[in-house]
């Protein structure tokens, strides 16, 4: 058995898992804890390598990318500063050919990609033959459903009716005042007027919006109309009081729906609105850096604020009047001089007042609040808040709350202490009641040198502001296990990625040592091999030293630099698969295509009379499934077994 063993499931065993088992009867195999410890984001090898066909499909990508190099060649017009890939359909037309000399090298490596994707390759599993049995039968029983915790505490597993009945129908869609059930013909009925009115806006604003703009919407929603339904699912809130799964938190899953490509829009235009609040923060760096600049005094301290179910809890009447009334300030007129208020308030309106989630075959439309998991939740509930906060926050406590941020729904202040305590004390209560006047709740800590925000404490010491990391006391430290399906550069990526922030967030020298071990230690729970990663440790902390002395006009040259050096690479895309012959493919590109033998070096190569902007081709991975997708409990309308629908009828 051990000689049969993959070494990846052998050497790289993982000791820090985290898997619950919420069924009735614990009816989960022991075999399978071990596989659903590794979390939902593990990837299991596939079982076969890329086929010809779709391998042809990546070279012929690639090449349609150098033809466009070599087509637009000298042309160095500026890019659209305002330019947002995400609301452009991409285009599958290829240029003509400028160059056989090009064309001939491209052809001769597509024809050794086929070559080398002609036969399958020798499989390396990192799951051993029992754990794949387990995970087989697991993909094949309904009568479970997986899903993961709230907060990152790991994978679930949980009888199917009861996450039907007690878990999403019970907790949420049961309740009246929030979700309303739609018969088939009634869900169909409102989404083909939504269709309709989504049209009739893009006709309406098609020269405000742009062509671009309005071709992906008009594509999207075609495409979306096929299924133009969000999805609805839960996760438990294992870290609340009671027993396991009986408070969850409702989510929906937008991304195919007939109002996300709308939504998209609304976001990328609500963004530089909500980023140019006083209250806003992009990130814990940022924030930082901030608190550095900060001056204290004897009588400063500071506080938190956490709201309370922030999207549920906000009133869709009273969001968009307020919206309405926030951008039609002059202080707002600057973001409305190609967009109207009255063509981004109809948006916004369209995608809140028609999100319907499918649970299995029952509908649902959300009538109250906003859902979580669609586009735009973050950032209209960012304005929603900041707008009032504006008005009633910052003009009338500016004496004794000079310094506020907000993340979203996590708050952080700075107080200055009254020396009358009576005074303190109401001036306290008075701020505590007109944040709670906003038409959200909000729970405040108390005031203190010190306090726990986002992943962060912040101290007052010795007359300054220190931060050091902080971590929840039930974060489980569950990173991706090394030997999942995972592309390499998603390993060096999580070392380089947590030890730069150890850098930027700590202001201590010792706190710096201090978490960084406590990083090491943790990662190796996950089964990587100390000898292996040690030396991109070592080159993590010196690249994280140099970063962080750069000063902001030297880091910003640096990202200047990275993009346009990124405008010079072509990528050939591929499923990550560790038997894929990538020392091939590259000796491919590089003999004959690169600098083939006796020909020049395609870096001199012209096209139109001018060079091809191309210094390099890189190996662009994307991921297989992994658990998570394979043991999806979002669409579960393809179970067997009874319908969702039987289980609300039990209950009614």
């Amino acid at each position: 058995m051990l000689g049969n063993t993959a070494s990846a499931c052998y050497f790289n065993q993982v000791f820090n898992k985290s898997f619950h088992d919420l069924t009735t009867t614990n009816s989960i195999p022991q075999q399978a804890h071990d596989i659903l410890g590794y979390g939902l984001n593990f990837i299991p090898t596939p079982d076969s390598t890329l086929p010809p066909c779709d391998a042809i499909a990546s070279a012929e990508r690639l090449t349609r990318q150098i033809s466009l190099k070599a087509y637009f060649a000298g042309n160095d017009s500026e890019s659209d500063a305002d330019f947002n890939p995400r609301l452009r359909k991409p285009s599958v037309w290829r240029p003509p050919i400028t160059s056989l000399e090009v064309d001939g090298r491209c052809a001769s490596f597509e024809r050794e990609i086929k070559r080398l994707f002609s036969r399958p390759f020798k499989i390396k599993s990192n799951l051993t033959k029992l754990q794949q049995r387990v995970l087989d039968n697991l993909i094949a029983d309904d009568t479970i459903a997986f899903t993961s915790a709230d907060k990152g505490l790991g994978t679930c597993a949980v009888d199917f009716p009861v996450y039907i009945q007690d878990w999403c129908l019970k907790q949420h869609l049961m309740d009246s005042s929030t979700y309303q059930f739609l018969s088939a013909s009634q869900a169909w009925e409102e989404m083909g007027m939504l269709q309709k009115a989504i049209h009739s806006w893009i006709r309406k604003y098609n020269s405000c919006i742009g062509r671009d703009v309005a071709h992906f919407l008009s594509c999207k929603l075609k495409e979306n109309a096929l299924e133009p339904f969000g999805y609805f699912y839960v996760m438990p809130k294992l870290h609340k009081p009671g027993p396991k799964g009986s408070k969850t938190r409702p989510v929906c899953s937008d991304c195919a729906s007939l109002s996300h490509p709308l939504g998209i829009w609304v976001d990328s235009f609500l963004q530089k609105i909500a980023q140019s609040q006083a209250f806003y923060f992009p990130d814990s760096y940022h924030l930082q850096q901030e608190l550095m600049e900060l001056d204290v005094t004897p009588n400063s301290s500071f506080f938190t604020y956490d709201a309370v179910a922030m999207y549920p809890s906000i009133d869709i009447d009273l969001c968009l009047a307020r919206l309405r009334e926030f951008f039609s300030r002059p202080e707002c007129a600057k973001w409305f001089t190609v967009i109207s208020v009255n063509a981004l308030m109809e948006a916004i309106e369209l995608v809140l007042r028609h999100n319907i989630m499918r649970l299995g075959d029952i509908l649902s439309k959300m009538i109250q609040g906003i859902a979580m998991g669609t586009s735009l939740a973050a950032t209209v509930s960012n304005i929603f808040m900041g707008s009032y906060e504006v008005d009633n926050v910052v003009a009338k406590f500016d004496d004794c709350a000079p310094f506020l941020r907000r993340f979203i729904d996590d708050g952080l202040g700075k107080w200055e202490h009254s020396p009358d305590p009576a005074t303190d004390q109401a001036n306290w209560t008075r701020f505590k009641d007109t944040s709670n006047a906003s038409g959200l709740s909000w729970i405040f800590s108390e005031r203190s040198k010190s306090v726990d925000f986002m992943d962060m404490t912040i101290s007052i010491e010795n007359g300054k502001v220190e931060t050091s990391l902080y971590s929840k006391p039930l974060n489980l430290y569950l990173y991706i296990p090394s030997h999942s399906c995972h592309a390499p550069g998603v390993s060096r990526s999580l070392i380089s990625g947590m030890i730069l922030r150890i850098h930027q967030l700590c202001s201590k020298a010792e706190d710096i040592d201090k978490e960084t071990h406590l990083f090491i230690s943790r990662i190796l729970d996950r089964g990587y091999d100390l000898d292996k990663i040690k030396p991109l440790i070592i080159q993590a902390i010196r690249n994280a030293e140099s970063y962080t002395t750069k000063t902001k006009q030297q880091r910003d040259k640096l990202k200047e630099k990275k993009a346009a050096a990124s405008k010079q690479q072509v990528y050939l895309h591929l499923p990550y698969h560790p038997s894929h012959p990538v020392s091939a493919i590259k000796r491919a590109w590089n003999s004959l295509v690169w600098s083939p033998p006796n020909k020049t070096p395609f870096n001199q190569l012209t096209a139109n009379g001018s060079a091809i902007p191309i210094k390099r081709m890189v190996m662009c991975y994307h991921r297989s499934p992994n658990l998570g997708n394979l043991l999806s409990c979002r669409k579960i309308d393809k179970r067997s077994g009874p319908k969702v629908s039987s289980y609300l009828d039990e209950l009614c």
